[in-house]
């Protein structure tokens, strides 16, 4: 095995993963996090250079989100090391896009949502066409967005390695415990524990990042439970799931706890059934399930007026959504066509941008984009189900828990038009296109053909 193969051979390991997890916690930390931009510039440069696919890069677009250290301020510094990050990575993607085009004759396969998220382009330069309180000068930005969602798409969906799921969860795996290191290190630091969880104080990343975490706990939760079934130690799985899950609790989103628990009950159960001749796993696994009775009767009688009093308190409110709903309705009845487009602004209704107002993307594709919204939406989530249910494997499963997960909580917050928590969506539905196309007999039998 030569050099370049070895070091190929660690990047797609776990072990990477657990550096790049060391290293930006103590780079957040030590508030220097601009080094871990400069760590991935480096990971660019590499893989760009020595290697035909991009799929170490899948932890890139998750670690940038919480990297950046709470109260981070531009310095010199800081200029510096992104201007060298930058040098290091764009020269090489370009190298990369050029040979894998040029020399190497690539040919692009488009996939199942290249059109879905075409027609999300067009959508970007058609909504809003008639409406009085539409700013065209601002739609650009929404465009340039839509058109980096497809690019994203196109290229991991064609340069991702064949059987690249268990590094890309792997991944989604590794964030989560940066963000639960960051958040056992603030726990260490303060004497409020409870009010961390009661007020959502926790501050991962730039500390306005505790929805969005918790919406990867939720999607991660499932996809950690789909390893167990190729693992000798299936148990250790199902405990790495506990402790994301037990992290999701402590951020406070409830949509995301909610939603995240469906996920993780529903796993769980897939698990029971498919590995009911582990009499092992079939012992742990009823175990878990005496201790999660046991934790949810302390949590609804003895511990209701103390530990988990703001769940209660707080109970699952719409938290002022079902008003931004009614303005979405009037604005549908308004511009029932094309919308209000994404960028609009009218004083009367008390806003002057609606690109995230609505925190549903159901209603802000409704308000934003009218009936033509509502068509490309759906045809975009046909595409999606596709993908999901074609060849439907035991992994798929899972992934298909993960997006509804995500699918879910973006109908009650406006992750579903943040370019960046949208890319993280995608990256299940791209290893599930990925996969394999065999079809398994019958998923909820003991034998697996194709997990």
């Amino acid at each position: 095995m030569t050099l370049r193969e070895r070091i190929n051979e660690v990047l797609d390991s776990e072990y990477a993963l657990m550096f790049y997890t060391l290293l930006a916690f103590m780079f957040y930390e030590l508030n220097i996090s601009e080094l871990t931009f400069f760590m991935f510039g480096l990971l660019v440069f590499y893989t760009c250079f020595f290697r035909d696919d991009l799929t170490p890069l899948y932890v890139i677009p998750l670690f940038v989100l919480i990297s950046t250290s709470n109260g981070f301020v531009a310095s010199t510094f800081s200029y510096v090391v992104f201007a060298i990050s930058g040098a290091l990575a764009l020269p090489a993607l370009i190298y990369f896009f050029m040979k894998q085009f040029a020399v190497n004759k690539k040919k692009l396969k488009l996939g199942k949502l290249f059109w879905p998220l075409v027609a999300v382009v067009g959508l970007s330069f058609v909504a809003g066409w008639g409406s009085d309180i539409y700013q065209p000068d601002q739609a650009w930005k929404f465009q340039i967005l839509a058109v980096a969602v497809l690019a994203f798409y196109e290229v991991l969906l064609n340069f991702t390695k064949p059987n690249a799921k268990n590094y890309v969860i792997g991944c989604f795996i590794a964030f989560c415990f940066l963000a639960i290191f960051q958040m056992v290190a603030q726990v260490l630091l303060t004497e409020d524990f409870m009010g961390l969880i009661e007020s959502k104080g926790f501050q991962i990343g730039n500390g306005n990042m505790i929805n969005q975490t918790a919406l990867i706990f939720s999607i991660t939760i499932p996809l950690t439970l789909s390893l167990a079934l190729e693992s000798d130690k299936p148990w250790l799985w199902v405990l790495v799931a506990v402790c994301i899950g037990f992290a999701l609790i402590a951020t406070g989103s409830r949509a995301n706890m909610m939603f995240g628990a469906i996920a993780g009950v529903a796993g769980f159960i897939y698990l029971l059934i498919k590995l009911k001749k582990n009499k092992a796993f079939m012992a742990f696994g009823y175990t878990c399930i005496a201790a999660a009775v046991v934790f949810a009767l302390l949590g609804v009688t003895l511990l209701k007026d103390s530990l988990f009093a703001w769940v209660f308190d707080r109970g699952f409110s719409s938290s002022g959504r079902v008003h931004l709903y009614n303005i979405a309705l009037e604005m549908f009845a308004k511009y029932p066509i094309l919308g209000t487009g994404l960028f609009a602004a009218d004083p009367a209704l008390g806003f002057n941008t609606c690109m995230y107002m609505y925190h549903s993307l159901f209603f802000q594709t409704l308000a934003c984009g009218g009936m033509v919204g509502l068509a490309v939406i759906v045809y975009y989530y046909i595409g999606k189900f596709q993908i999901m249910c074609k060849n439907f494997t035991s992994f798929k499963y899972f992934g298909l828990l993960a997006v509804l997960a995500f699918e879910a909580y973006a109908m009650v917050d406006m992750v579903g038009l943040v370019a960046s928590m949208v890319l993280v969506g995608l990256m299940p539905l791209i290893i599930m296109e990925l996969e394999p196309q065999e079809q398994p007999k019958n998923l909820l039998k003991g034998e697996l053909t194709n997990v």
